[in-house]
């Protein structure tokens, strides 16, 4: 979302701000299909990925404290890194922000001619490629 600056120094009114949201990956678990989850970086835990979770059609998010196998591998999966989950042990994972595992992927995709992949954050209204997420 941009937002107008109104006065910059040199009196430009036309220059913006950008305001992001969480970046977040949404996904549900088998074992409880009416709860939505989301892999969030930098919400509930600053500058790492965090858990939260919602009823399918409630409105408020919870942090769930945790960062499990099942929001690693949805993590890995986002960025089309699970081939290389040894390379990227949930400990580093959990302090990678977007644009950092997004220029992994981009880097395997060069090595290994692999297709661009997409990877968009899920937050509703703030739909940022990873790599322009600051």
């Amino acid at each position: 979302m941009e937002v107008p600056n109104g006065n910059s120094p040199r009196g430009d009114k036309s220059m913006s701000v950008m305001i992001f949201g969480a970046y977040s990956i949404l996904f549900h678990r088998d074992s409880d299909p009416q709860t939505l989850y989301a892999v969030d970086w930098d919400w509930g835990t600053h500058k790492k990925w965090s858990c939260s979770e919602k009823d399918e059609y409630g409105i408020r998010w919870d942090p769930t404290g945790t960062f499990d196998d099942i929001a690693y591998g949805v993590l890995l999966k986002h960025f089309g890194l699970q081939d290389w989950s040894d390379e990227f042990p949930p400990a580093r994972v959990v302090n990678m922000p977007p644009k950092e595992l997004a220029a992994e992927r981009r880097k395997k995709e060069r090595e290994s001619g692999l297709p661009r992949l997409k990877m968009v954050s899920d937050t509703i209204g703030s739909h940022v490629p990873a790599e322009e997420y600051p």
